[in-house]
């Protein structure tokens, strides 16, 4: 026997009730010793001794991946036995700090995801929806959904089918949702008005929205953006809806939440959606016919077919224009293709705003000789990014525009803007590599600044990004801090933000007093 580790043993059961088997004092094969360790961990755990469960398990050299889950699995039985297992609230704070606590663990995917779909089955089973089933545990059962396809599409390769197979399961329990909510509105003694936004609930809504089917990379494929397989509305459509596997409420509820889907700007989702249930949604189609013109897969429809758009469809296909960086301005035209979107925006009931997307991202496309698949596939901060390392003096206005087409933050237009005025002042003590291309130079005036800041909505939180880069910039480069602090002063004077204007006074005070009189810099004073 290891006498050493047998030492180390029995101190970590001390005062756990758990004793030393005497088995393990006898010359034993290495397989009946990891048995003896199992059980005392099985021992542990059964006792609520966690940790000493997990030190056990690393002294025995046993797999410890498994332990959280069996210490979670009995800590949703406990809570479960609580009345304050009854409030959304606690729910939602337990299945978070679940994930949180399994991530920290580097605990395996597919353990964790089957964690998270035996607890949904639980909590609203699948094949028993004609139940009476509260809403607190339908609510439960689409987060639980939503973290079980989290973990799923962390896995190496990905489960797309399965993926698939647990989304059409969250809307058929969203639209349970929708229906007993409605039923008991519908049936109270009082007409009350909608309940208020309580923080339990935007603690729900919160945390739905950060694991939603719609952030899944491998579900968002571009098939499901293509008319090819949706369905359309024909005569037959009578015979699918009778041979569907949702009733009439079922599929009208459904098309409401298709509704909402695409004013979120879940395009991609309620895509999916609509071929799941084989239902017919003509916003859907509608939005799916502006994304094909804009790419080129529709031909606009004859009548309509325009010199400008013949030309625009032979400029698009042309190999030498592969790359978002090659940029040329274009007059803007209003071709067949624009003219046939702005028509369908008209027509589009929800997500008129995705297909006025569409269409500023074409007219872009159009006025800087880019293909709209490269513009609309790329990522928008390089995008955005190589639009203002453009010369034309009219690339703040494609900017604005492209900022506004592809909702971009405040907070992200601030972290591009502050980052190239940083990196514009760096650059300004230094000799620029050939080739090299900056989004500011200080050379370029305060007309050009001005126009920089104000991209950003707030152009406070460019003042203060600006402010924590000061810590960053070496003390060799006071030339460089001096610049900052100006540039910051312009952001906070746009909005009169007499806090941050403060602010940026008291770091000159500090750094004339400390660096700049001391170092007689009287130019930089």
């Amino acid at each position: 026997p290891d006498f050493r580790k047998l030492s180390q043993l029995s101190k970590l059961l001390q005062g756990s009730g758990v004793t030393l088997p005497q088995r393990l004092l006898q010359c034993i094969p290495p397989s009946i010793q990891q048995e003896e360790f199992q059980l005392i961990v099985d021992a542990l755990q059964t006792g609520g001794h966690y940790s000493q469960a997990r030190q056990v398990a690393e002294l025995g050299d046993l797999p410890v991946h498994r332990l959280l889950l069996s210490q979670l699995l009995q800590e949703v039985n406990i809570h479960k036995t609580k009345w304050q297992w009854m409030r959304l609230e606690t729910r939602v704070a337990f299945w978070k700090t679940c994930h949180i606590r399994l991530k920290a663990d580097g605990t395996d995917p597919g353990a964790a995801s089957q964690f998270f779909r035996s607890q949904s089955e639980v909590a609203f089973p699948p094949t028993d929806h004609e139940s009476k089933t509260e809403i607190l545990d339908i609510q439960e059962c689409c987060l639980l959904l939503q973290l079980t396809a989290h973990w799923l599409s962390l896995q190496i390769p990905t489960p797309v089918d399965e993926l698939e197979r647990l989304e059409k399961r969250f809307w058929l329990c969203e639209v349970q949702k929708y229906i007993l909510t409605a039923t008991i509105e519908k049936e109270s003694v009082f007409n009350l008005p909608p309940p208020a936004i309580t923080p339990e609930i935007n603690a729900y809504e919160v945390l739905m929205n950060e694991f939603s089917f719609s952030n899944i990379p491998d579900l968002n494929m571009e098939k499901y953006l293509s008319l090819e397989g949706f369905q359309s509305h024909s005569e037959k459509q009578e015979e699918l809806d009778a041979e569907s596997e949702l009733g009439f409420e079922e599929r009208r509820v459904l098309a409401l939440l298709i509704g909402q889907l695409l004013d979120k700007g879940g395009i991609h989702e309620a895509s999916r959606v609509c071929r799941y249930f084989t239902i017919h949604s003509p916003d859907v189609r509608v939005v799916l016919r502006c994304h094909a013109l804009a790419c080129g897969a529709m031909v606009p429809e004859p009548h309509e077919e325009t010199s400008e758009a013949a030309a625009m469809k032979a400029l698009t296909n042309s190999p030498s224009l592969s790359s978002v960086s090659s940029f040329v301005m274009l007059p803007l035209l209003e071709d067949a293709v624009t003219v046939q979107i702005k028509k369908l925006v008209g027509q589009c009931f929800h997500g008129s705003s995705y297909c006025k997307q569409i269409l500023s991202l074409y007219q872009l496309s159009k006025e800087l000789q880019c293909p709209f698949s490269h513009i609309s596939r790329e990522d928008p901060h390089s995008v955005l990014k190589n639009l203002l390392m453009l010369k034309q003096p009219d690339r703040f206005r494609m900017a604005k525009t492209f900022i506004k087409a592809q909702g971009l933050s405040a907070d992200t237009v601030a972290e591009l803007v502050s980052d190239a005025l940083v990196q514009g002042l760096l650059a300004s003590t230094q000799e620029l590599q050939p080739g090299e291309k900056q989004i500011f130079r200080p050379s370029d005036g305060q007309e050009s600044l001005i126009q920089l800041i104000r991209l950003c909505e707030d152009s406070n939180i460019v003042g203060l990004k600006l402010m924590e880069y000061l810590h960053n910039v070496p003390l060799r480069n006071l030339n460089s801090v001096v610049e900052l602090l100006i540039v910051a002063h312009s952001c906070f004077s746009l909005t009169c933000n007499m806090e941050g204007i403060v602010r940026v006074l008291q770091a000159a005070r500090h750094l004339s007093h400390t660096y700049l009189a001391p170092g007689e810099h009287y130019s930089l004073l």
